[in-house]
């Protein structure tokens, strides 16, 4: 019997819940420390060749030309392997350090968490002013709602998209106790918004993945991509303060917490250049950092 292309999906689907579920009980007891060295192996010695043998040329051709957009010049094969491979150190460290946000306590993030312009932020949060924070795949942006909420009991509402992989996502999920989660493709999803920010949450959303279907062509490193601009849109007609923030890896387990000065909408204000400007921070960022973005994998200035 043939099987058809989404009943093969699901069984693909099914044997990487059977394989993370076992994963995920043998790496709950360990620290973060261990969690994170552990995605190093896992990214250079299983994801790199696993990414090489399931991708193919395609996916690897992809890392390797967005590398290139990102630093603005041609990279040769050998330091396109190394890059790569520590591309793949850091994603696997993202997930690995995520199963350990319940150990993720105030002294752990005092201790492994510094930060730069965020008492802005929490001023105008704690005087009652609606803010919201766009981000980008960068570093290990779990920790920065993590540090938020445990250290300055600031409550957050992160909007997200569910992985393909419905499973796993709810296991990951039930991991992040300390946040309220709203579905971006909810038809609910807009009204959640509103109502998080009239209960003076701070909104939360990744903003550099392509929409297609909805997005306006953005500005980003010199070429142009879709881009959702609905959260510009919201932030105008809410007056909401705009702090783009990150959280980079720093090393030895150590991340900066960091918000840009705020974006403060106006009447001359359009959802377009409010994007642009968010997606101009993106970039500095990306420079600084190239090979801590997740989305170097992602097909992002494809025609």
């Amino acid at each position: 019997m043939k099987l058809s292309k989404n009943q093969l999906k699901e069984i693909r689907y099914f044997l990487e819940y059977i394989l993370v579920i076992p994963f995920l009980l043998i790496m709950r007891p360990f620290s973060i420390e261990a969690k994170s060295r552990f995605g190093v192996f896992v990214g250079r010695f299983i994801m790199y060749p696993f990414l090489l043998w399931n991708g193919g040329k395609k996916r690897y051709t992809i890392l390797v030309k967005n590398l290139e957009i990102v630093l603005g010049r041609k990279i040769s094969t050998k330091e396109a392997g190394t890059m790569v491979k520590e591309y793949c150190a850091n994603i696997a460290r993202i997930f690995t350090e995520g199963l350990g946000q319940r150990q993720m306590t105030k002294e752990w993030l005092v201790n492994h968490v510094s930060t730069k312009g965020i008492n802005e932020l929490i001023a105008m949060h704690k005087s009652g002013k609606t803010i919201i924070v766009p981000s980008a795949h960068i570093g290990n942006w779990e920790i920065a709602h993590k540090y938020l909420y445990e250290v300055h009991g600031i409550q957050t509402t992160i909007i997200y998209r569910k992985q393909n992989n419905l499973r796993l996502d709810h296991a990951y999920v039930k991991e992040r106790t300390h946040v309220e989660l709203i579905e971006k493709r909810d038809p609910s999803a807009l009204k959640k918004m509103l109502k998080s920010l009239n209960n003076n949450r701070i909104l939360v959303i990744l903003l550099d993945q392509r929409d297609q279907k909805n997005g306006e062509q953005i500005e980003f490193f010199g070429n142009k991509a879709p881009f959702a601009t609905a959260i510009a849109r919201l932030a105008i007609k809410n007056n909401a303060y705009i702090y783009c923030g990150h959280c980079y890896r720093l090393g030895n387990n150590k991340f900066i917490l960091s918000t840009e000065k705020p974006i403060i909408p106006s009447e001359h204000s359009t959802p377009h250049g409010i994007t642009q400007e968010i997606f101009n921070h993106f970039e500095q960022w990306i420079k600084n950092n190239p090979l801590q973005w997740f989305c170097l994998i992602q097909d992002i200035w494809k025609k």
